[in-house]
């Protein structure tokens, strides 16, 4: 499934090298990170609505993180990737290994539940039903509805895709931005 998702561009891996120690990294970087837990179905529903200036929640430790992105008013995405990474410490190197992955098994349902509805719509149109009459008169609605299935299952995808290229740059650049704060702090 993996190997399918990287070829769909919606897991993707983020190996960056940053001449800083760990541990001061690590706290500076809790530091932008509101703890909370990621698994609930409506885990990000009030993120709009937090007081705190951290652009990202999840949890952080001296080992490794998990943390999305904080959904925001006119900006929320249809799907915030998740990024998971360990920290490795090699002689005077700090090493950020990242996962990012934008599927979330609840787009199956929407997914399911999309494709059952455009069929059952489809059917109707395409049956042996005696009050449809001339098949040429129906031609219009399903070229739109077939149109219409296209939209609705690729806007979601193409909203995830972008979720992961965003959020690998809006990571790289995070952590750059926190070496050069603990650099000119000392």
């Amino acid at each position: 499934m993996e190997d399918f998702l990287r070829k769909m561009k919606l897991v993707d891996d983020l190996s960056i090298t940053l001449k800083v120690n760990k541990s001061p990294f690590i706290a500076a970087f809790r530091g932008n990170v509101d703890e909370s837990d990621l698994d609930g179905v409506f885990s990000g529903a009030f993120d709009a609505f937090s007081s705190s200036k951290n652009l990202y929640r999840g949890e952080v430790n001296s080992q490794n993180f998990r943390i999305r992105k904080k959904r925001t008013f006119f900006n929320n995405y249809a799907s915030l990737p998740i990024a998971k990474g360990r920290f490795i410490q090699r002689e005077d190197n700090l090493v950020i290994e990242t996962k990012i992955n934008a599927w979330s098994n609840y787009i199956i349902f929407f997914y399911v539940f999309v494709i059952l509805l455009y069929m059952v719509m489809l059917s109707l149109f395409l049956g042996d039903n005696p009050r449809f009459g001339d098949e040429f008169e129906y031609f219009i609605p399903i070229v739109f509805i077939i149109i219409h299935a296209f939209f609705m299952l690729g806007i979601p995808y193409y909203a995830m895709r972008r979720g992961v290229v965003r959020m690998k740059q809006e990571l790289e650049r995070e952590f750059y931005y926190i070496v050069s704060k603990l650099n000119h702090s000392i």
